[in-house]
């Protein structure tokens, strides 16, 4: 869809809430094909916008127009700033572009995990990627990812236990075919942060 088509749509279906109870919305920006600028409304109106590691690569040198620091390398079981990853980085960069929001900004970055910035306070979030012993399907691990993490805000987690919860999902994904069993997973995974597990 146009940029300004999905804004049409959002306003109606916002406009279209029952007073009191507003619901969410979310944007999901995977592909590259359309420039953040003219996705900026959306980004104002916004509750939740997830961000591709693919359409970050593509719009770094754009959004971080300065000149470019060198690459933050994390390997497992290094020490490493996760503050200053390209991923945040360009979250931030977006952030200040987009001016007021109350929206969160996450960012999946494959093996590496995911990014998280709310737009309202300024507080950034890191979690790594769970480790999968063996791959067996990625396709749909990034909506996998997307439904546990609203999933998870809409049950009251804060951003950093949206983020845990979405990503030890999404891991459970890319370990199987389909996703039969993937509620199990979820609640498997909110038991084990009610009891102090994780």
């Amino acid at each position: 869809q146009a940029p300004e088509v999905m804004l049409q749509l959002a306003e109606a279906w916002r406009a279209a809430s029952p007073a009191g109870a507003p619901s969410r919305l979310s944007l999901e920006v995977a592909k590259p094909s359309v420039n953040p600028e003219a996705l900026t409304p959306l980004f104002r109106i916004c509750d939740y916008a997830f961000f591709s590691q693919e359409f970050m690569e593509a719009y770094r040198a754009d959004l971080l127009e300065a000149p470019q620091a060198p690459e933050v390398v994390a390997e497992k079981g290094t020490n490493w700033d996760w503050h200053q990853h390209v991923g945040l980085r360009c979250l931030r960069a977006l952030s200040k572009r987009v001016g007021s929001t109350k929206a969160v900004w996450v960012c999946t970055w494959g093996k590496l995990g995911a990014f998280a910035l709310d737009a309202a306070t300024g507080h950034e979030f890191y979690e790594p990627a769970v480790a999968v012993h063996k791959v067996v399907e990625s396709a749909h691990a990034g909506d996998t990812f997307i439904a546990a993490f609203i999933h998870s805000t809409t049950k009251g987690a804060n951003v950093g236990g949206a983020l845990h919860l979405s990503s030890a999902v999404a891991g459970h994904k890319v370990g199987q075919v389909g996703f039969s069993g993937l509620g199990n997973a979820l609640r498997n995974v909110e038991y084990q942060e009610e009891e102090g597990e994780i």
